[in-house]
Parts: C-alpha cells; structure tokens; sequence
C-alpha cells in the first residue's frame, strides 16, 4: 500500500509540470490566433505558469470569454514594451503591429533570436496552483497580472521617465495566495528577482497602488 502511494505522489508530481506545459501552450495559440505570433512566443520562451485547474479552465475559456487570454497578452506585450525601452531588443520596430507584414515576415527570424536571448535577462512566472478560481480570485488574479503590466509597458510614466531594474536581468514573479492578508512587494538583495503577492480570495484597499509603489521601488533612474 505504502509503495503504491508514493508511486501516485511521484506521477502526480511528474504530471504537474506536463500539464502546466500542455496549458501553457494551448494559451499561446489563442494568442497567436488572436493577434499574432510575437506575443505568443514571448508566452513560450520568458513566460512560466502554474495554475490550478480550474483557473486554468478560465483562462483558456471559449473566444467569448476573453479575459484570462487577453491579460496574458497584455503581460507579455508588456515585456516587448520594457524591453525595447531598456535597449535590450527592437522588436515594435521590426514585428509590431504598426510594420507592413511583408516586413514584419522579412524580419521574423530576428525578431525571434532577439526573444530567445531575452529569455536569459527577462522573464516572468505566475505561481498559483493552489489558488482555486471562484468569481473574487479570477477577479484578482487577473487584477495583479494587468496591474503588473500596466508598470512595464509602453504607456508606463515609470518606464518612460527612466525606471530599469537594479540588477543585470529581471524575473517577475506574481504569486497570490490564500494565506495572504495584504499586498507585498519584495525584492531579491540583487534586486534581479521581484515577488508580488497578495491575497487571493480577499480584494483589499489600494491594492493596485501597493503593486506599482512596490515595483517602482526596486528600480534606478
């Protein structure tokens, strides 16, 4: 008996990160589908995400239902945005929206080294898997994600007045939880690595402020 439940904990443990792959890549095409391949590759290559099952089932909702689908994009799109700022790619230069697809197709295969090296200074995981969805904690955890991403992209008065991270690469990490009675911000000593968490089933006051506040606060100008 005791054997066959470790063998059930080792599958188990085994299929978490297969399935969060197999997610992972089925939200990718939604968002390739709905505006392009950019975003969705910088799903693949800098993204990491850890849902339960059940907010998974809402973010890969029907076309219909575009909420989960289109925070992602946005977050990712966000990282084109900061990344072009801080010099590290030029990819709204050469495959945005606003380039002439025969150009954007021409420059394509740049546009994807350039994301596959970003993937060593930038990247961002979203670590919720124990966070079951109900109307409140899909709210908020699609809240933190666009608030997150509100800071990073082009539109950012953060980004635009000079804000860079501290250290030489970037990890976001947005993590809400049950456990969790108020919004916090922490930065790694290298300031290479950013935690925000808040709480998860539970909308607090000024929580978008806290979000911003704190990742202002680990940058330099």
């Amino acid at each position: 008996m005791q054997k066959t439940l470790i063998l059930f904990a080792l599958m188990i443990h085994v299929n978490i990160p297969t399935f969060a792959q197999d997610n992972k890549e089925k939200l990718a095409d939604l968002i390739e589908t709905s505006t392009g391949w950019m975003n969705s590759y910088t799903v693949e290559k800098l993204f990491t995400i850890n849902l339960s099952p059940t907010m998974w089932e809402s973010v890969l909702a029907a076309p219909s239902q575009p909420r989960g689908r289109d925070s992602f994009k946005r977050m990712a799109q966000a990282l084109v945005d900061f990344s072009d700022k801080a010099g590290y790619t030029s990819l709204n230069e050469k495959c945005g929206f606003n380039v002439q697809s025969d150009k954007a197709k021409e420059w394509q295969p740049t546009c994807k080294e350039q994301i596959d090296r970003l993937a060593s200074k930038l990247t961002f995981k979203y670590e919720a898997a124990d966070v079951a969805k109900n109307p409140t904690s899909f709210n908020l955890a699609m809240g933190y994600l666009t608030t997150i991403a509100d800071f990073f992209n082009a539109r950012s008065s953060y980004i635009t007045n000079g804000w860079r991270p501290k250290g030489e690469k970037l990890n976001i990490v947005l993590s809400p939880s049950d456990k969790a009675t108020g919004i916090n911000v922490a930065w790694s000593p290298d300031g290479q690595t950013v935690t925000v968490s808040g709480p998860a089933n539970k909308e607090v006051p000024g929580w978008n402020d806290a979000i911003l506040n704190g990742l202002a606060k680990g940058g330099k100008k």
